[in-house]
Formats: C-alpha cells, sequence, structure tokens
C-alpha cells in the first residue's frame, strides 16, 4: 500500500520486498561491465552476516549518495527519522513514485517509445544502506540472489572479469 509523502504530496512509496529489507545494509562495491551492473551487499541480520548481490541490466539509470546527504536530498520522503508508519521504520528498500529523480530519468529519454506517460511506471527503487543511499531506475525487475556462506566477492568479481577475456591482445 502506497503511503504518502510528508513534504510533496504527488510523492508516495512503499516497501520492497526483498531479501534484505531489514537488515542492517552496507554497500561493499559495485561492478558495472556492458550487460550488468551489480552491487554487493553485506547484511546484518541478527548478528548473522549474509551476503547479496543486486544485478540490474546496464543503461539503467542509478546514483549513490552519502548518507547524510541522502537524507537532505530525499526529505520529501521521510520525516526526518523514517518512512511514516511503525511496520516502515525497519524498512530499507521502498519503491518510490514521482520523485525529481523518477521523473527526470523517465522524461529524459529513457521512455521515448512511450507516448502516455504512465504515473505507475514513474517511479525509482530506494536502498538504504548504513553509509550510503542507492536509489535506480529500471523497467526490469531487479534480481537479488544470496550468496552461499563463505563466497568472497574478490572471487566473484574475478569470475564476472574472466567472463568478458583477457586484457591483453595476443
Amino acid at each position: 500500500m502506497k503511503t504518502q509523502a510528508t513534504a510533496n504530496e504527488d510523492i508516495s512509496y512503499e516497501f520492497w520486498e526483498t531479501p534484505v529489507k531489514e537488515s542492517r545494509l552496507y554497500l561493499l562495491t559495485i561492478l558495472q561491465d556492458s550487460r550488468h551492473v551489480r552491487f554487493f551487499f553485506a547484511g546484518r541480520f541478527n548478528e548473522e552476516k549474509e551476503l547479496y548481490e543486486l544485478a540490474i541490466s546496464t543503461g539503467n539509470s542509478y546514483k549513490v549518495t552519502e548518507e547524510n546527504q541522502g537524507w537532505k536530498t530525499n526529505e520529501y520522503f521521510f520525516d526526518g527519522k523514517g518512512p511514516k508508519g511503525d511496520e516502515l521504520q525497519k524498512s530499507r528498500t521502498f519503491k518510490v513514485w514521482n520523485t525529481p529523480y523518477a521523473k527526470d530519468t523517465y522524461c529524459s529519454g529513457l521512455m521515448l517509445a512511450e507516448h502516455e506517460k504512465n504515473p505507475e511506471h514513474i517511479f525509482e527503487y530506494v536502498i538504504i544502506c548504513q553509509d550510503e543511499w542507492i536509489e535506480f531506475f529500471t523497467r526490469g525487475q531487479p534480481k537479488w540472489t544470496r550468496l552461499e556462506k563463505g563466497t568472497k566477492i574478490a572471487d566473484l568479481i574475478s569470475g564476472y572479469l574472466k567472463e568478458w577475456g583477457p586484457d591483453d591482445e595476443s
């Protein structure tokens, strides 16, 4: 169910059901290639640390903002402490409609094929980490993957790099 934003009645948001929805979340790194942008996260669930990968298609708009600046630039979304409503206070993943970022992205050419702008399509995904805010706009469904215990992010990145082929031109 959508909730109206505090400072702007055109903006609304709702909880985004994800595996990290209530985690103390840390952005570890971002890897971008010709097909995907991959965000790697560590999440704390109780005292257990889990690793996740979020993949979106390359070409989709995203931005990462330092936490303090994120609270300031997204004040329309929050009342100062977090989303309105007790059930959303612990949440870390949201869909937010009609933000300036979503409107700008939607109207700037990504959706030129659509003649009529559907207000339901003008939303961004928001992930609130411990130190950053990640906002992105994508028409495709973002893909979350829980990584196996003991997985090393460096090994995953090395594997992705090998998929692209060697760096030297022999």
